[in-house]
């Protein structure tokens, strides 16, 4: 049985890892596993498993960076980022090729559906984040936070892009849509019968597309970073 005082030891160890709150609980609750399994099953004393522990953590708990300006991280925070990035962005992808089809469909077949189409998605994604935002303003409020001041998730920094994409949207997508549509539908009629590529091309897709993937690739994780905030506020008492 692990005492208070050692698991308050196992804790200072991660203390230093510059560990998001959710990751250091799970890496926390191995150790504590593998330090019961040892003193338990093994016989081994407490400071003899910690230190086999200590090495075996060796290689993920390594800290680094990619740029001599960066914050260090350690291994194992910036693999458990990475793979979770491309299994949010393989949720998303589908959703928005989706949208990006059947849009591109509708511009040549009619340009008013086109229209009433891209205008309705947008209008209904800014809604849908208000209703969202109504319900969980502190949980948005701490995505948009400075990550070092609020180091609660490593799904933390992405959500922010669920708050960027619904700021962008109404600004650069709705207001003044008609225009921007029109600029967007010649640009694109150009390319395909003429050739040619002109500069609204590159700002229509960005304006029309980009910030539609950003919003559904934001909402998943959100949507995520959501569900690690639960399991802290229920697992450690962790409070906003």
């Amino acid at each position: 049985m692990i005492t208070s005082q050692q698991k308050h030891e196992l804790t200072l160890f991660l203390s230093n890892k510059n560990l998001p709150l959710d990751l250091k609980s799970e890496i926390l609750d191995h150790i504590l596993e593998q330090v019961d399994y040892k003193t338990t099953c093994e016989n081994k004393d407490f400071n003899t498993s910690f230190n086999e522990i200590k090495k075996s953590w060796k290689w993920d708990l390594k800290m680094c960076r990619r740029f001599a300006w960066e914050k260090s991280y350690t291994k194992i925070h910036r693999q458990t980022i990475r793979k979770t990035g491309v299994e949010i962005l393989k949720k998303s992808l589908p959703y928005f090729a989706a949208y990006l089809l059947v849009s591109l469909g509708l511009m040549f077949y009619n340009k008013a559906l086109a229209s009433n189409f891209i205008f309705t998605i947008n209008s209904l994604a800014v809604i849908i984040f208000l209703i969202i935002l109504l319900f969980n303003l502190k949980i948005i409020k701490t995505a948009s936070a400075p990550y070092g001041k609020n180091n609660i998730s490593y799904l933390q920094k992405r959500a922010y892009y669920f708050l960027m994409a619904n700021l962008m949207i109404p600004t650069l997508v709705l207001l003044n849509f008609d225009n921007r549509f029109d600029k967007y539908y010649l640009s694109l009629m150009n390319l395909v019968n003429n050739h040619q590529v002109n500069k609204w091309l590159f700002i229509s897709i960005l304006i029309f597309n980009v910030y539609a993937f950003f919003w559904i690739y934001g909402y998943h994780y959100f949507v995520e970073y959501k569900k690690s905030v639960r399991h802290l506020e229920q697992k450690i008492d962790f409070k906003l």
